[in-house]
């Protein structure tokens, strides 16, 4: 192998390197961006969720990111498509530099709270998407570890009803 190859290799492994990469990031790097993912949302608890969500590429959060605003009354499910990418994020730090750094339409850094909102206010007043009635954590899902494109999923707000903690689960339905 000549010094040159050997540096063009280095090179191409350098960010992975720099990431701190275990095997599922390797996954993640490679994973090709083809097709849509197609998310439900399911509101499972008896209270409003306020949150903003949102796919991006963390190595190039300035390119193709999609943040929009999620408001999910008790009982109800939201569908939505994004194009395939290698995160998928619900509130949170993360997803909160991603918009800094990738400026979409719509949504400032500020508008990004690191907890996911539950409100027991009536819809119409004034802090009906205030926290009233608790947080949940945020949470992050990996291409090529939790999904892949053109999988369908579900993806769950629900309370412990022992803890009363809030919770978010991911169920993947699949292609």
């Amino acid at each position: 192998m000549n010094k040159r190859k050997m540096i063009n290799l280095v090179w191409m492994f350098f960010p992975l390197a720099l990431c701190g990469c275990d095997e599922s990031g390797w996954v993640n790097f490679f994973a090709p961006l083809e097709g849509q993912v197609t998310i439900t949302f399911v509101n499972e608890t008896p209270y409003r969720v306020i949150t903003y969500w949102g796919g991006y590429n963390p190595l190039d959060p300035a390119t193709d990111i999609d943040v929009r605003k999620l408001k999910l009354e008790s009982g109800e499910s939201s569908p939505a498509v994004i194009n395939c990418t290698r995160r998928i994020e619900i509130a949170g730090e993360s997803l909160k530099r991603a918009v800094e750094i990738g400026k979409p339409d719509g949504v400032s850094a500020d508008d990004i709270n690191e907890k996911i909102a539950f409100s027991d206010v009536n819809l119409g007043e004034d802090n009906d998407e205030e926290a009233t009635a608790g947080e949940g954590d945020s949470v992050r899902y990996e291409l090529g570890i939790d999904y892949s494109c053109s999988d369908i999923l579900e993806i769950h707000f629900q309370q412990d009803p022992d803890t009363g903690k809030f919770i978010v689960t991911l169920k993947n339905l699949g292609h």
